[in-house]
């Protein structure tokens, strides 16, 4: 059995909140944990995500996210 007619189709999301109830928040909270998880020193992840809560404070911060739907015929 093979595949034929792929076909992707990406959908941008542009989030320029960090809130609780905004993905970027979750998201950058998890990518801290990782490099610290990683090696990164704990001091400079956490102060890469005060730059981000800077950033969001002064009107600065954007988030973009782009999820890619591929499809495929099965022949």
């Amino acid at each position: 059995m093979g595949s034929a007619a792929f076909g992707a189709n990406p959908s941008l999301f542009f989030n320029g909140a960090l809130n609780d109830n905004a993905y970027a928040l979750w998201a950058a909270k998890i990518i801290v944990v990782f490099a610290i998880g990683q090696g990164i020193a704990e001091d400079d992840a956490r102060r890469w995500f005060q730059q981000l809560e800077d950033a969001a404070k002064e009107g600065r911060f954007g988030f973009v996210s782009v999820p890619i739907l591929t499809s495929a015929i099965a022949i």
